[in-house]
C-alpha cells in the first residue's frame, strides 16, 4: 500500500498545465502512467482510480478535486490567466468532490463539468457527486449555486447541503435536504480510507 501527502503550495506552469495531485492513495493514474505526489496533470489527460484508491489534486486556478475509487474524470479544458477564464471537465464514473477556486470568481467565467447524464454550471462552489451506469447523485455543500441541466430540464441547487438524484428515464429527479447521515457516506468515497 502507497500512501503520499504534500503541501498544497503549487507552482503555476505553462499554459496547458492543468494542476500537481496532491494525494495519491494507492493506484491512480493520469492517461494509464501512474501518478504521485507532486505530478503535474496537464489539459486533455484522462484521471483514473482503481478499486479503494483515492486522488486529490490542487488545479493552477485552487479549485481542488477528490476522486474516489473506480473514477474516471477527464480535464478537456481549463484556461486561466488574465484575459481567460474557462475549464470544461468531463466525470464518466465514480465519486468526486470540488471546491472551486478563483476561476469561478472572475467575471464571466464560464465551467462546466459533463457527465453521461447531466451537464452540471459551476457557479463558485463545494458539491459533491457519485457518477454510476445509470444515474447520477449531486449535492451541494456550501450555500452558493450550481445548475444542473438534465434532459428533463435545468434545475437549480442553491439551498447548503441539498441532494439532487437523477435515474436515466426518470421524469424528474428527487431534491431532499442532505442527512447528516447521507454526508457522512458520501464523503467516504472521497476521502483516505481509515
Amino acid at each position: 500500500m502507497s500512501l503520499y501527502f504534500t503541501s498544497s503550495s503549487l507552482v503555476f506552469a505553462e499554459s496547458r498545465d492543468a494542476g500537481q495531485t496532491i494525494v495519491v492513495y494507492l493506484n491512480a493514474f493520469a492517461d494509464e502512467k501512474q501518478l504521485e505526489v507532486n505530478n503535474q496533470i496537464k489539459v486533455g489527460q484522462v484521471l483514473t482510480t482503481k478499486s479503494n484508491a483515492r486522488l486529490h489534486a490542487r488545479m493552477v486556478d485552487d479549485t481542488v478535486l477528490m476522486l474516489g475509487e473506480n473514477a474516471t474524470f477527464k480535464i478537456d479544458e481549463l484556461a486561466f490567466n488574465d484575459t481567460q477564464a474557462t475549464a470544461s471537465f468531463n466525470i464518466l464514473s465514480g465519486a468526486f468532490r470540488m471546491v472551486s477556486g478563483k476561476l469561478t470568481k472572475r467575471p464571466n467565467n464560464q465551467v462546466t463539468l459533463t457527465t453521461p447524464i447531466a451537464t452540471i454550471g459551476i457557479r463558485g462552489t463545494d458539491f459533491w457527486g457519485i457518477v454510476k451506469k445509470d444515474s447520477l447523485s449531486i449535492a451541494l455543500l456550501d450555500d452558493s449555486e450550481i445548475v444542473v441541466l438534465l434532459p428533463t430540464g435545468p434545475v437549480t441547487l442553491n439551498n447548503p447541503m441539498s441532494l439532487l438524484e437523477f435515474k436515466k428515464g426518470d421524469q424528474r429527479p428527487t431534491l431532499t435536504p442532505l442527512s447528516e447521515e447521507a454526508l457522512t457516506s458520501a464523503i467516504k468515497t472521497i476521502a483516505l480510507p481509515n
